[in-house]
């Protein structure tokens, strides 16, 4: 494009057009040098905020910003008005901004027809001034995605606006954080990639540094990974040289088992008695193997304990953003990833919610069930389990409702159960029953039914709870005798794992594994918040933290963060560990 002014001669009689053409020019260069900077961008400005008093409106502040339309300049605050919040659900609105143009100025000038040379009297507007406007797009109440920008506007920011709130905060307010084009918007819901922020030299130089950095440790790796091929290589050819020595050794140690086959003959009964022994052994060897290989408890598929196991004891816990009113009581939660948990309550209704940092939302519509006293686990991040009086059942949740999958199981005499998921396709479920005595229990599912798996194992003893380590490796509460055991699940039979862990007496815990080998624990009786920690079977009491955390429920969400649902408080919390001192001293049994 070339640039383009107006021009007149001498004293020649300019012509509307002159004028016209001269402003339009004028914008239209504007324009050509915005649009050589890339899509549409911020380029300084245009930033929501909070009131000085947080009331229900935002302000933005001057700036300039380029988009589909053209550029567009604000040299002013503007304060904008949110609508009131709905009572019961959340919503997200959106700001936007747009350029608009208006005539001004009006004069009376002399014109001249071109063809008779007659000069006549009008008005005419000697220019044009281009303006800027600025809205606000309501959401819709119970949705957690913003509405979409309308066209010929620039999106500039989105607002978390909650149920029952008369102020709107610079938390609730999620401004443009794009730094390049093409990028998202992380704290979007909608139209992510549509603008981003223009960064000054110093950010794009930073951000260059910080990537060759990145390059170099990469090259590190590599090298350090051609290294171990080569050490690998030399372990390949030495472990050759012996599978040739223990070849000579195999021809050698045949010619004395035939000199030697009358001495085992006469040893046979010996030998089977020895065979017995050491099958027992071997047993018991490879159950302790399992037990002390870390690695091989963070194979859950799609767990949220494998995500990041916890180093050292946490020196603190503290609330991370606002929590959300549920009004519900007994009720029990599970994560079903980072972000999303699934909670039903005492009165029969099934819900999800998201978390988005700083807030909870009710997620989708609401499932009204007829199962009584229920627990329920998630498998995956779009299935749970839950466990009733008699009943055990899938539900599937597609982001906006809940369905059930598959049949529901019957079980007889179930009395207050406890559920933990152990894979996509396999609970563990602890039951009190009618002789008074737990029975620990694997249910395996098909996608269509449940079916017991393997045999059940008398406790002997109640049960508060219970919770999954890895695929088959369980922490249940003993309410009977304060204690706390690990159990094992070989896929047919369960089996005690070293000794106990003596606690508190206790009538209830609500607990959840935040990695293979540590579990958070609330003990209502004295409000105490307990880390538990152990590298073998038996877990030491590692942290007790005496914080005002109110639980009914506990779903950790990563290796450090965990929900909270209270029934006491009506409320839906999010808290995160602190982590100060060095990892523990292993612990053996």
């Amino acid at each position: 494009m070339t640039v383009k002014g107006g021009r007149w001669d001498g004293n020649e009689i300019a012509l509307t057009d002159d004028f016209n053409n001269n402003t339009t020019n004028l914008i239209e260069n504007y324009d050509y040098i915005m649009e050589i900077l890339g899509d549409s961008m911020v380029v300084t400005g245009l930033e929501a905020s909070e009131l000085g008093t947080p009331a229900m409106s935002v302000q933005v502040s001057e700036g300039i910003a380029k988009y589909s339309e053209g550029f567009l300049l604000t040299d002013a605050l503007s304060s904008l008005a949110i609508a009131d919040a709905d009572s019961t659900s959340d919503r997200i609105d959106i700001i936007e901004i747009r350029r608009t143009t208006e005539d001004i100025t009006p004069e009376t000038r002399q014109v001249k027809d071109a063809t008779t040379g007659d000069v006549t009297s009008t008005t005419i507007y000697t220019e044009v001034e281009y303006q800027t406007e600025i809205a606000v797009v309501t959401g819709v109440a119970g949705s957690s995605v913003a509405p979409s920008v309308d066209s010929g506007w620039l999106k500039i920011a989105e607002v978390f606006v909650g149920a029952s709130v008369t102020a709107i905060y610079d938390e609730n307010i999620y401004n443009v954080d794009a730094d390049r084009s093409g990028v998202n918007n992380t704290s979007w819901t909608n139209d992510q990639a549509t603008v981003y922020r223009n960064g000054t030299v110093l950010d794009m130089r930073t951000a260059i540094q910080e990537n060759s950095d990145n390059i170099a440790t990469n090259a590190n790796n590599i090298t350090a990974n051609t290294d171990n091929i080569s050490t690998n290589a030399s372990d390949i050819s030495t472990n050759s040289n012996d599978i040739s020595t223990n070849t000579s050794n195999i021809s050698t140690n045949t010619d004395n088992i035939s000199s030697n086959s009358s001495a085992i003959s006469d040893n046979t009964s010996n030998i089977s008695s020895n065979s017995d022994a050491i099958s027992t052994l071997n047993s018991e060897a490879v159950k302790a193997n399992e037990e002390n290989t870390f690695t091989e408890k963070q194979t859950f598929e799609e767990s949220l304990i494998a995500e990041k196991p916890v180093i050292g004891f946490p020196s603190g816990v503290s609330l991370v953003g606002s929590s959300l009113s549920v009004a519900t009581s007994d009720v029990s939660i599970t994560a079903m990833s980072s972000t999303r948990i699934a909670m039903v309550d005492d009165n029969n209704f099934l819900r999800a919610y998201d978390w988005n940092g700083s807030t909870w939302s009710l997620v989708g519509s609401s499932l009204s069930m007829s199962i009584d006293l229920m627990q329920i686990s998630a498998l995956s991040s779009t299935r749970i389990a839950i466990v009733g009086a008699s009943t055990l059942a899938t539900y599937d949740f597609n982001g906006s409702t809940w369905s059930q999958t598959g049949n529901a199981l019957t079980i007889s005499n179930l009395d207050f159960p406890y559920i933990a998921a152990l894979t996509s396709t396999r609970v563990a479920i602890t039951d009190n029953g009618s002789t008074g005595i737990d029975a620990l229990r694997a249910y395996s599912f098909d996608g269509s039914d449940w079916s017991l798996t393997g045999t059940s194992l008398s406790t002997g003893f109640s049960a508060s709870g219970l919770c999954a380590l890895s695929t088959n490796k369980i922490v249940l509460f003993d309410t009977s005798n304060e204690r706390i055991r690990t159990y094992y699940f070989d896929g047919s039979t369960w089996d005690l794992l070293g000794n106990y862990t003596t606690t508190d007496s206790f009538s209830a815990v609500f607990a959840g594994a935040i990695s293979p080998n540590s579990i958070l624990e609330y003990y209502p009786i004295n409000s105490q918040l307990r880390i538990y920690q152990s590298y073998g079977s038996v877990f030491e009491l590692g942290a007790v933290l005496s914080e005002s955390v109110v639980a009914s429920s506990i779903a950790a969400l990563t290796g450090t963060t965990f929900a909270v649902a209270s029934s006491s408080e009506d409320t839906l919390s999010t808290y995160k560990l602190d982590f100060t001192a060095g990892p523990p001293a292993p612990v053996f049994s």
